[in-house]
């Protein structure tokens, strides 16, 4: 548990971190079980992240997002216990998947992937990257489009469901 994540915060030891979200199990979504519904947790120094990411959700989606309290079982605990400000953006019925951790966790199970609402979860989490860069993202159609496109892409190429989004600033940005 969490050792690739505390060996990638202790390699970026001293970098500008403005945040870390991690986007972890976004597309387990059983028809009729809170079909709109993501969680973000993350701790109370974290509060200030976990609202801009909820916001941005609520701005750029049609999810309802609950803020939730800790959760160290998961790798954006190893930014928190960096002091970095972290959130972990998870689906609704995380608890619950069936295929979590075994050999049936693989975008080739039939009927496993729910890609509208894994593109729901990383339009929020684009918007919110879009906003912290001092940009602004495209109105929410368009980005819902853009983003589907990449989680089906990334679905293809990489076969997994997470993704670890870290924001550095770079000197004189």
């Amino acid at each position: 548990g969490l050792i690739g994540s505390q060996g990638y915060v202790s390699s970026i030891a001293g970098a500008n971190v403005m945040g870390m979200v991690e986007l972890d199990m976004i597309a387990y979504n059983p028809a009729g079980a809170y079909n709109d519904y993501a969680r973000i947790y993350g701790d109370s120094a974290s509060s200030a992240w976990k609202s801009a990411l909820a916001s941005a959700i609520a701005t750029y989606t049609s999810l309802t997002v609950s803020v939730m309290g800790e959760m160290d079982a998961s790798d954006h605990a190893s930014f928190e216990a960096a002091g970095y400000d972290s959130a972990l953006l998870i689906e609704y019925n995380a608890s619950s998947n069936p295929y979590y951790h075994r050999p049936t966790d693989s975008v080739d199970t039939a009927g496993y992937i729910d890609v509208l609402y894994a593109t729901q979860m990383t339009t929020g989490v684009v918007a919110l990257m879009a906003d912290e860069a001092g940009t602004y993202a495209p109105e929410p159609t368009t980005t819902a489009l853009m983003v589907s496109a990449l989680v089906a892409l990334g679905a293809r190429v990489h076969g997994r469901r997470r993704v670890n989004v870290t924001v550095l600033r770079f000197p004189g940005s």
